[in-house]
């Protein structure tokens, strides 16, 4: 990893999540808190019922 500036972070971001993909859903799915929620539902957990929710960049929308 010699140039992670610029365009170089982002084909290193690209690359890595290709090689890896579900690689951020696997990690936060295994963060749990005392009573077994992860972030998903602390995030779903926040969020109105009734409403609209605009998921913009999602990435593969785990949600």
């Amino acid at each position: 990893m010699s140039n992670l500036s610029g365009n170089g972070w982002r084909t290193y971001l690209d690359r890595f999540h290709q090689e890896r993909a579900g690689v951020t859903e696997k990690l936060l799915g295994r963060a749990v808190d005392a009573s077994g929620a992860n972030p998903y539902d602390w995030l779903a957990s926040a969020v109105s019922e009734r409403g609209r929710v605009v998921d913009l960049a999602c990435g593969s929308a785990p949600l």
